[in-house]
């Protein structure tokens, strides 16, 4: 299994008061196996927030009146979880 991955340059800075400039070697290290954990924990987010705005949403051809005030709570309270 591949522990991490990266690459690495070389930029140039110079001193805001142009008083010095220097070479800087940067490395760009990333783990595939981090990356692949966020992208389940945002998987998991994402499903459980289609849930709730699926929870809030009446089903099709019921014609379902709705006082606004009910609605914003709901809505409120499905955010707040």
């Amino acid at each position: 299994m591949l522990a991490a991955e990266g690459y690495e340059l070389a930029r140039t800075c110079e001193a805001p008061d142009g008083d010095g400039a220097w070479s800087e070697r940067v490395l760009v290290v990333r783990s595939p196996m981090h990356a692949t954990q966020q992208a389940a924990g945002l998987e998991k987010r994402l499903r459980h927030a289609e849930t709730q705005l699926t929870a809030l949403t009446p089903p099709r051809g019921l014609n379902i009146t709705h006082n606004f005030c009910e609605l914003v709570g709901a809505a409120q309270g499905a955010g707040s979880g």
